[in-house]
């Protein structure tokens, strides 16, 4: 970095920093920051309008000066927005800077005309000559508006500044930043390949899975139709025995009144259709082989546990080995 840009550097570090503090110190001792929205709101809240029809105010000032949410301050405004309001609603007329004029109005010009050369510059450069006038221009009017005792010494540290050892640690902390982000970016590339090497993996996997899940309901779907054609033949073979029963039941002498074997034969009707759906298991064959080896059996459970679908099953196991099923719902049918 030569000397000019360096000159440049500085005079943005003084405009920047004692520069618009020094437009500020004047603008709130204007606008005293108790009172700024009140007066920008109700005092002077047309002629602004005024101003932003005419162009004078940008949408982006106006958004400043009356935010959405919560209230202006001018801590938020730049040098141009306060000496625009200055000019306009404080100072009576208009004039230009004239070298030495003390008048708080010449000093915020000169600010705000250091100001325009910053950032109207092409270059980045300043002379070392103009360097040095507006150095000591800017540090005197800031000065003048501030009055802090730690002012000058503020403007002499700018002053002293070595800016190549800043712009170089600038540059090696960029340095650092760069490689981080490279890490970052080759460690972000090595993350990808292994997602990618993941999917594959677990799309060979779904692949094996899907085989063998196909070969699971295969298998499935046989045993299925096989129980079902079981199950048919079971209730096709009760129906025969059902019928056999029927025959024997009206063709003997029985005790049993007509109507009453006739509801008796209904009533097994339903246990076969009902046989359909129940699910023989282990129990149910040990429970057959006692009833085979006992007269009587007697079944006990809580309500629901399937005690009356255990019976009927039971009792339809029995009429295919050529028992005859006689429901007694009450002692006094016996």
């Amino acid at each position: 970095m030569d000397q000019s840009q360096q000159n440049f550097l500085r005079i943005v570090g003084v405009v920047y920093g004692p520069g618009s503090n020094a437009v500020r110190c004047y603008f709130d001792r204007c606008f005293p920051p108790d009172v700024l929205n009140t007066q920008l709101s109700i005092t002077l809240r047309t002629k602004i309008e005024a101003l932003k029809q005419k162009n004078v105010l940008s949408d982006a000032q106006w958004n400043i000066l009356f935010p959405a949410k919560g209230s202006a301050s001018s801590v938020l405004f730049d040098v141009t927005l306060m000496t625009l309001l200055l000019r306009h609603f404080h100072f009576k007329k208009k004039k230009h800077p004239v070298d030495q004029d003390p008048k708080p109005k010449s000093d915020l010009a000169r600010i705000k005309y250091y100001r325009n050369v910053i950032a109207h510059s092409k270059d980045g450069a300043i002379d070392d000559a103009s360097y040095k006038e507006a150095w000591t221009d800017l540090c005197e009017v800031s000065g003048r508006q501030i009055r802090r005792a730690n002012l000058k010494m503020e403007c002499e540290l700018l002053g002293r500044a070595d800016l190549n050892m800043a712009y170089k640690a600038q540059r090696e902390e960029l340095s650092r930043n760069i490689t981080r982000l490279e890490e970052h970016e080759a460690a972000l590339e090595s993350r990808q390949d292994q997602l990618a090497s993941d999917l594959i993996k677990q799309g060979e996997i779904s692949s094996k899975n899907e085989d063998i899940i196909k070969r699971i309901v295969t298998d499935l779907n046989s045993k299925h139709e096989e129980v079902i054609r079981s199950l048919e033949e079971h209730i096709n073979n009760l129906k025969i025995q059902l019928e056999g029963m029927s025959k024997r039941l009206y063709s003997q002498q029985s005790t049993i009144p007509h109507n009453i074997k006739a509801k008796i034969m209904r009533q097994i009707k339903k246990w076969v259709e009902d046989e359909k759906k129940y699910v023989i298991i282990d129990t149910t064959v040990d429970i057959l082989d006692l009833l085979m080896n006992h007269s009587s059996l007697t079944v006990a459970g809580n309500a629901g546990c399937g005690k009356t679908a255990l019976i009927r099953h039971l009792a339809l196991r029995l009429m295919s080995r050529g028992y005859e099923i006689v429901p007694i719902i009450e002692p006094k049918q016996l």
